[in-house]
């Protein structure tokens, strides 16, 4: 795996619980193979997680909004993103 060329692939699934909350979904990839144990921290809250063995992960309870997420690697990569929900 090529840390420096590694590709996120955020699959976003939003459920909407009574309108403040949902849920995100997401799988993160590298050169086409699943990147496990990866974390996934949400910067503006304190909600963080980390992929299983096949790069899936699942957030619940996000409040709707706009949040900076960072993935990172093995201590050697990360990346950060912000979305909007």
């Amino acid at each position: 795996m090529n840390l420096r060329n590694i590709s996120i692939v955020v699959i976003l699934l939003l459920t909407i619980n009574g309108l403040v909350a949902q849920t995100i979904k997401g799988l993160i990839v590298s050169d086409n193979k699943v990147v496990p144990f990866a974390n996934i921290q949400i910067r503006n809250i304190d909600k963080g997680v980390s992929t299983n063995e096949n790069g899936d992960y699942i957030i619940k309870e996000v409040p709707v909004g706009s949040y900076e997420f960072q993935f990172l690697v093995l201590a050697c990569f990360q990346k950060i993103l912000v979305l909007m929900f």
